[in-house]
């Protein structure tokens, strides 16, 4: 029994992927990627905050509220990306956030009603904002956080993911293509 402890023990240590970080060590990692990312983008005076929470649909989601600009994270969905699949998660966020810069109240609230009751509407926004994080120069990192997520969501996040975001092919051409 020892033995078994001492080479459990010895595992741990030795592989970083048998390690996983507690959500302390989780919001410096990702304050931190995202301080290297919003630099890059044209954000409001009063900042993007950070928030870390459960979210129903998918693992981030950007906001405009009351009270600013929100970019709401969810843990477990996200503790195992790595720095370069969040740099392409914060710059789909951060696409989000610039289109909500010039709108208004009114807008904000007719936006996300079409957002939750028009399928077709909700496919041109994550569209769109794949597209605009990708002409940001984020594309591979982009890439590499749908391929992520497509790894570790579940299966209705999965089809959520298949039905109305960019997939990581098209990724690849659309970056290859700006490149050029």
């Amino acid at each position: 029994m020892r033995y078994l402890c001492v080479l459990l023990l010895v595992a741990v240590l030795l592989c970083p992927q048998a390690r996983t970080e507690n959500i302390d060590e989780f919001k410096i990692r990702s304050s931190k990627v995202f301080s290297s990312v919003d630099n890059n983008f044209s954000l409001p005076k009063q900042g993007v905050q950070l928030e870390y929470r459960k979210i129903n649909d998918g693992s981030a989601e950007a906001r405009k509220t009351l009270f600013g600009y929100h970019i709401a994270l969810d843990y477990e969905e996200l503790e195992n990306a790595s720095n370069f699949e969040l740099e392409g998660m914060f710059a789909h966020e951060l696409s989000h956030i610039e289109s909500y810069i010039d709108m208004n109240w009114f807008d904000i609230v007719i936006y996300a009603v079409k957002y939750q009751m028009f399928p077709g509407f909700r496919k041109e926004v994550e569209v769109n904002t794949d597209r605009r994080a990708i002409a940001m120069g984020f594309g591979t990192q982009l890439k590499s956080f749908r391929e992520y997520r497509l790894r570790t969501a579940s299966d209705s996040d999965k089809e959520r993911l298949q039905k109305n975001y960019l997939s990581p092919e098209e990724i690849r051409t659309l970056t290859e293509n700006w490149i050029q």
